[in-house]
């Protein structure tokens, strides 16, 4: 016959108390146990009198409760992300954050992220003077903001510094809305602009703001912006092109242009020097009467003078418009 189970119940194991036996299906008995912590659990009457659970693990916790890491100081324990214990901390700038221990311990977390926060207390960006910090939302530096037509609001920092909020919204109520500016062509492509610099889940950002391309200041609001264009040259068929491809948009190095210019105005562009003259290989093509393809077939064989200058077969030339 199996022999009858011991009871336990009330007897302490390390920092166990046994409060009573629980169903178990497998072959030691099962004992319901509080830790001196507080935590409840179920263990093994193997494992109690084995000395193989002593605790519910609270025993290997180090507590970290007063200690300072970087500008953090800890209060206290504030639960449990699954095995890992969070702590409840004040950083020196005043705000309060639950951190994990080993995330302390190794150095990862050292504030609240303020520490790589830049003041900009007095700053104006577009309609907005920044009045005062306004606490950490989602580990954003939020600030306080009063607009230029009277109204507060509470901005993300890179908000702020990207351009992408320069009002309260009274800009858009006043400039592109009352105006029905939001849908016209000049818009959009101002739009366009300020998101391939700003944007970082645009397609071409690392194309763009990615590799440092930005928004002079004055262009940040869109009546500054379509003021420029009206007055050089604006119309439907162009596109806005950068003169210098390694500057930013700015009135100095921005002009319209129509889709051909651009394309030989894109940084990728070959240039190609022969007889004193510099022209991307589009237009040596149109100059010399050779077909693209069959240019840079060239290049590739012969050198500059050669393959700009040697005869092609008739069927190989480059076709005008008198043909």
């Amino acid at each position: 016959m199996p022999r009858k189970a011991v009871d336990i119940a009330g007897k302490r194991f390390g920092k166990w108390t046994v409060l009573e036996r629980v169903e178990n299906k497998g072959k030691s008995a099962a004992w319901k146990c509080r830790c001196d912590c507080g935590k409840e659990s179920v263990v093994t009457a193997h494992r109690l009198v084995c000395g193989k659970s002593l605790s519910c693990g609270c025993s290997r916790i180090i507590d970290l409760t007063g200690m300072r890491f970087g500008r953090l100081t800890v209060l206290g324990q504030a639960g449990r992300r699954g095995v890992s214990i969070l702590w409840r901390c004040m950083c020196d700038c005043g705000n309060e954050l639950t951190v994990l221990g080993s995330s302390l311990r190794s150095g990862k977390a050292i504030s609240c992220g303020c520490r790589r926060i830049v003041d900009i207390t007095g700053m104006t960006f577009g309609r907005l003077t920044v009045i005062e910090r306004a606490g950490v939302v989602k580990n954003k530096m939020m600030w306080r903001c009063r607009c230029t037509c009277g109204k507060e609001i509470v901005v993300a920092g890179v908000s702020l510094r990207s351009g992408n909020t320069t009002s309260c919204g009274c800009y858009n109520r006043d400039v592109i809305t009352k105006h029905g500016l939001h849908k016209s062509r000049l818009y959009k492509i101002w739009r366009g602009m300020r998101e391939r610099c700003y944007n970082v889940n645009t397609k071409n950002f690392m194309r763009y703001g990615g590799r440092g391309i930005s928004i002079c200041e004055e262009w940040l609001e869109f009546e500054a912006f379509k003021n420029w264009a009206l007055s050089h040259g604006y119309t439907s068929k162009l596109t806005i092109d950068r003169i210098d491809n390694e500057k930013g948009y700015s009135p100095d190095n921005c002009r319209w242009a129509t889709l051909k210019e651009q394309e030989n105005n894109k940084s990728s562009n070959r240039i190609i020097e022969f007889n004193g003259e510099k022209h991307t290989m589009s237009e040596w093509s149109e100059i010399t009467g050779i077909c693209y393809s069959t240019l840079q077939g060239r290049l590739e064989r012969y050198d500059i003078e050669k393959a700009l200058t040697a005869p092609v077969r008739p069927h190989r030339t480059h076709k005008t418009s008198t043909e």
